[in-house]
């Protein structure tokens, strides 16, 4: 049902309605909380160009503000194509004002996830902002949006990113395996191999994530520079770079990977052993999903007793680091060196003040301090204690009852892991194809239905197909959807990059040929015609080279003939 926009206004700003009203563009705004952050302008103009030949065929969502207008639930990119059409109303259902933000915040997360359109960076920073609201629990938010624990983290391992390498992964100049990587390294690292080797596409930016590991390895990660351990004997190493460089400059670079990695790894746990050794109650913690190398370290100390826990990402918090002290050899003037001093000073002593207001509430248990390692280095880090304290009975109750849905989803997770293989492995006996397996081939050739033909399979008003509406849709199969489907398989099988080898072009002309035979027959006539008449030129290029050629021969031999005869009277003359 569709409604004037004046007529439903005051209803929609207290009770939730399914009914489709028409609404200003200049009285709607997007959300601010909106998790998608940024739009492919090309991927716009094509929704805009299909919108004006089809029409919007599902409206947006709002709700009222209290300001007055009407804010973006989902459907910011329809919002954004008709804008770019210059419409001046646009459809829209109206929704009652949720009792929270949180509720908008999922509802858009989800539906920019489930249509696969979510730039990854937006979708990291949303994570983020999702653990921020549930409570630092990787459980609670799997359990939201259907994704496991572990894709969650490492989706938002993105966030740490420096801007530089985040605008590359923007811009499609890098892969996101290649992104991924790079959040594995900390922030210089990041900025150094950004500055050297991705500024351009001559670098790394088309390398495998393989590839591009294996060469940060030899250029970088083997910098002892690096490395904080001491590097005495490293000096005269016989696997140091500089031994064999008489102009090498720094500390050099150790081919030796496993020594290299034992110096490290030893490092790492004596010093993380003399910040556990301050506080008898401090303890040992990492990333629940860890994947770097000082992981070994953690492991070898867990085995030799200590005790270590696992945090979701983003739940500890930084202790203050202490300024570096200035060194006088780095000023031009001793003025420059004493102001220096000054802010030194300074920041030294806030740093100060503020570990001895954390070590205190650690004390009053306010706070709980841990060792945490990184990739060269361990610190102290700390946990907020007093937000548990806050916790409603209900919302922790909550908060369980998610976790043992996702316990029941990872159960199903890993029994369809299990499965996968038996019947990727396994072999199968023949027998006749069954109507499942008809159901299910398919259920995965609707992934290429063309949106123009959602209505000839029951949904006219959907912009994409659910799951459940594929599952309607094979269940009532008339012979007509079946080739439709079919065919809409072929099209985009025969017309994609993939393996696309010489008797897949020749199978793509004889399809055209069938189904678009006028068109196929004007557009190969136009580039037979095209390409024949080059070929034509080419002969006659070829015709006047050859001619050429047999011009000089035949002057060649006549050249020898005339030599002979001179030797031969020249001879007699004699």
């Amino acid at each position: 049902m569709k409604t004037n926009e004046t007529d439903t206004t005051t209803a929609t700003a207290t009770q939730s309605t399914k009914s489709t009203v028409l609404l200003s563009i200049d009285k709607i705004r997007p959300n601010p909380n909106n998790p998608r952050r940024s739009y492919d302008e090309n991927a716009l103009a094509e929704l805009a160009a299909s919108i004006a030949t089809h029409g919007l065929i599902q409206p947006i969502r709002v709700r009222a503000a209290e300001q007055g207008g009407y804010i973006i639930v989902c459907g910011e990119r329809r919002y954004r194509a008709v804008q770019l059409l210059g419409q001046t109303e646009i459809e829209a259902i109206v929704d009652a004002a949720p009792a929270d933000e949180r509720a908008i915040f999922d509802l858009a997360l989800s539906e920019n996830i489930q249509r696969e359109e979510m730039p990854s960076l937006d979708e990291a920073e949303a994570y983020k902002a999702a653990m921020q609201t549930l409570g630092g629990d990787a459980a609670a938010v799997a359990a939201r949006f259907g994704k496991s624990e572990q894709y969650i983290y490492y989706r938002m391992k993105l966030n740490e990113l420096i801007p530089d390498v985040k605008k590359l992964l923007r811009e499609n100049s890098i892969t996101l395996g290649l992104a991924m990587e790079l959040a594995r390294y900390g922030k210089d690292l990041q900025k150094t191999i950004c500055k050297d080797r991705l500024k351009d596409e001559e670098g790394w930016r088309k390398y495998s994530v393989k590839e591009f590991k294996r060469m940060v390895d030899a250029h970088y990660t083997n910098d002892l520079a690096r490395y904080r351990f001491d590097q005495t004997a490293c000096a005269a190493c016989k696997y140091n770079a500089n031994t064999y460089d008489m102009f090498a400059t720094g500390a050099g670079r150790c081919t030796n990977r496993e020594c290299l990695e034992a110096k490290n790894r030893k490092f790492i746990e004596r010093k993380s052993g003399e910040l556990l050794a301050q506080n008898p109650k401090f303890i040992l913690c990492k990333d629940r999903y860890g994947c770097d190398d000082h992981d070994k370290a953690i492991e070898h100390m867990t085995e030799n007793g200590v005790e270590c826990k696992a945090f979701e990402y983003g739940q500890v918090q930084e202790m203050p680091a202490m300024p570096a002290e200035p060194s006088p050899a780095d000023y031009a003037t001793d003025a420059d060196y004493t102001a220096a001093m000054q802010i030194y000073e300074q920041q030294k002593k806030a740093a100060e003040e503020k570990t001895a207001d954390l070590l205190a509430k650690h004390d009053a248990g306010a706070i709980r301090i841990f060792v945490k390692t990184s990739r060269d280095d361990a610190r102290l880090v700390y946990v907020n204690q007093a937000a548990k304290g806050r916790e409603s009975t209900r919302e922790l109750i909550a908060l369980l009852e998610e976790k043992k849905i996702r316990n029941t989803e990872l159960a199903h997770e890993k029994t369809v892991e299990a499965v996968r293989q038996i019947v990727r492995d396994e072999e199968i006996a023949p027998t006749p194809f069954t109507q499942l397996e008809d159901n299910i081939l398919y259920y995965i050739m609707l992934r290429s239905l063309r949106r123009e033909h959602l209505a000839a399979v029951g949904f006219p008003e959907a912009y994409y197909l659910t799951s459940e509406q594929k599952i309607a849709v094979v269940n009532a199969l008339t012979d007509e959807q079946r080739d439709l489907i079919t065919r809409d398989f072929l099209v985009k099988s025969l017309t994609s990059d993939i393996g696309f080898d010489k008797t897949g072009k020749q199978l793509l002309m004889e399809f055209a040929a069938l189904h678009h035979k006028e068109k196929y027959e004007v557009v190969k006539a136009q580039f037979d015609e095209e390409y024949t008449k080059r070929n034509d030129r080419l002969d006659e290029r070829i015709a006047v080279a050859e001619a050429q050629e047999k011009a000089k021969t035949k002057a060649a031999k006549k050249e020898g003939k005339t030599g002979k005869s001179t030797k031969r009277t020249t001879k007699k003359a004699a």
